[in-house]
């Protein structure tokens, strides 16, 4: 019979892996140095340059491809020479997550890539992404710096600055482990296919696939779960005969709130000339910094008219990488409890 004093359970977590390899290291204050986090791992690192390999020319580094990739059987990371300082901090920790998570183990993503399903792969993305987050951003020390600072996205640019994390990363995780009432979204202009010359929106075939509440909605999470439309947690509907018939509208392309702040935005929801939002939007694009108001949340539609209180927003421009001026920002609203334990 196996000694049980011995066995020990290992949560299947890449923050608790990623706060274990941390604590390993002995780091106690940011920013998190790399190369023991590399020398603990025994992992080696090499730069490296798409033009140097044949038939591959500038171009190639310019757009690349990949910008790390880990080799196990070398134990070593190649990341590209030319990214960005924080990018290039993310994707090496990226690639520590697949050498260091147990169940990541034993894989050979430049082989064994095409032979995983799409879901298995970005399930191991995912969690290769959150535990390079943790690495960067230990949750106990970002979380004592962060309540030591006023609730907004000035906030976020001092703590990126602090871990050398980018301002994406640090917002999104600023969010997620806030014990306050706040939520990160981004917010850019509907995608030009969804336009005609005048402003107004399209109303061809095609878009209706991508309509929140088109067939691939409506008959498939709510009609398995046996609930009504309305009734599922986090499902945000902005039904057709609510929609303003003309006008120029804002798209929410992504949100993460804080686990307390007690309501989710869709990915889609449509922002229409006319709102404070929208306002927001076009001073933020002319203005730099952080731009701050104070919005209805009625604002991303109909479907929160059950919520007809009013937040506080933190806005300011962002060049996505297709060129595109969005902006970015941080719902909250006032909450005494501001209390943390892990």
């Amino acid at each position: 019979m196996p000694d049980l004093s011995r066995i020990t359970l290992v949560p299947n977590r890449p923050g608790w892996h990623a706060a274990k390899l941390v604590e390993e290291c002995g780091i106690v204050r940011p920013p998190v140095d790399q190369g023991r986090i590399m020398e603990r791992l025994k992992l080696k690192l090499r730069e490296f340059l798409y033009r140097e390999y044949p038939g591959m020319t500038d171009w190639d580094d310019d757009n690349p491809e990949e910008v790390a990739f880990l080799k196990p059987s070398e134990q070593r990371i190649y990341v590209h020479k030319n990214t960005f300082h924080t990018r290039k901090r993310m994707s090496i920790f990226h690639e520590c997550g697949h050498y260091y998570l147990p169940w990541h183990r034993g894989v050979d993503y430049l082989c064994d890539e095409r032979r995983l399903s799409p879901l298995v792969k970005e399930q191991l993305e995912r969690q290769a992404f959150e535990f390079a987050t943790s690495v960067i951003m230990p949750r106990r020390m970002f979380v004592d710096d962060m309540l030591s600072l006023p609730l907004g996205l000035d906030a976020v640019n001092q703590l990126r600055r602090r871990y050398e994390a980018s301002y994406l990363a640090a917002a999104i995780w600023y969010a997620k482990v806030h014990p306050g009432r706040c939520l990160f979204f981004c917010m850019g202009p509907a995608h030009e296919r969804t336009m005609d010359a005048s402003g107004k929106p399209r109303t061809s075939e095609h878009l209706k696939k991508t309509r929140l509440d088109g067939p691939d909605i409506q008959n498939s999470r709510p009609t398995q779960l046996g609930l009504p439309l309305r009734a599922v947690p986090g499902l945000v509907i902005i039904r057709k005969k609510d929609r303003p018939k003309t006008g120029r509208h804002l798209v929410v392309h992504y949100s993460f709130p804080s686990p307390r702040f007690g309501t989710f935005i869709r990915k889609g929801v449509e922002v229409w000339e006319g709102t404070r939002l929208y306002g927001l939007w076009l001073k933020a694009q002319s203005e730099r910094g952080v731009v701050t108001s104070t919005i209805p949340m009625t604002d991303f539609g109909p479907s929160f008219w059950d919520h007809r209180y009013f937040v506080k927003v933190d806005c300011r421009s962002y060049a996505d990488h297709e060129d595109n001026r969005t902006i970015l920002g941080l719902l909250s609203l006032p909450d005494r409890q501001r209390t943390w334990k892990i």
